[in-house]
């Protein structure tokens, strides 16, 4: 309201204006890895999957970082789209509804593969009548909960590799949601996290406590209430059932 007075020339300023919550700097600090740390890193995708999904998930680490496409849209690469040393975005694996759609932000167009992520993708195995560029160890379509199956395994064992002073081991250091022991750390996390939903939970039920301690103190609403029903109450014995009505004649 107060931005469109300022439009019209009815106000000056905004008094609301930047009173919401500050948002941080997202990925404008991140340090790019080097070429050499991205070869390493398609290294122990082989040492950790093996050679026959490791070589899959490899070329998958060098098609991401040579061609910078978002994780959906290489959920959906496909063979008949790469052109020389083109490739056609159109679609994307959205893993939340399960489908391929658009990309985000309807970025579609034609990007330009360098020559690693373009000889890392046509060398490995193939199934000549599968259009689909990547596939997880079970052959089917990756989508988030595979890739970080895949991932955690091979970001952990990169990480214990590289040298104390290393910008991604101070910042595993720094950030205790991010340790640099993943998988000795995912049950502290599931701990953790049902700890919390159960501590959530009494927070509801302890909302509810005042209404029944009323209601234990007064002798009025601890009195049953009056049947309101119009069904009259069948005459039911506990431990027995009812007697069975003669069958009409």
């Amino acid at each position: 309201m107060y931005n469109n007075a300022i439009e019209e020339g009815l106000a000056d300023i905004n008094p609301f204006a930047g009173l919401g919550m500050t948002q941080g700097d997202g990925r404008k600090d991140i340090i790019v890895l080097t070429s050499e740390e991205v070869d390493k890193l398609a290294e122990h995708a082989v040492q950790v999957h093996g050679q026959k999904f490791g070589v899959e998930f490899a070329a998958m680490i060098l098609w991401g970082a040579y061609t910078c496409m978002r994780p959906g849209e290489t959920f959906a690469a496909r063979y008949s789209r790469l052109k020389d040393d083109t490739y056609s975005v159109k679609k994307q694996f959205n893993s939340r509804l399960g489908k391929e759609t658009k990309p985000k932000h309807n970025s579609t167009g034609t990007i330009y593969v360098p020559d690693p992520a373009r000889e890392a993708v046509l060398s490995k195995p193939r199934r000549l009548s599968d259009d689909l560029m990547f596939r997880t160890k079970r052959n089917k379509q990756f989508r988030q909960t595979s890739l970080h199956e895949a991932w955690k395994t091979v970001r952990a064992a990169f990480t214990a590799t590289l040298p104390a002073t290393h910008h991604l081991r101070e910042r595993f250091a720094a950030d205790p949601r991010r340790p640099a022991r993943l998988l000795r750390a995912a049950p502290l996390r599931r701990l953790l996290h049902a700890q919390r939903a159960r501590a959530r939970t009494l927070d509801h039920r302890r909302a509810a406590t005042p209404q029944r301690r009323r209601r234990a103190r007064d002798p009025a609403l601890r009195a049953p209430r009056p049947h309101t029903s119009n069904r009259p109450h069948s005459p039911r014995i506990r431990g027995k059932r009812p007697p069975t009505p003669p069958p009409y004649r």
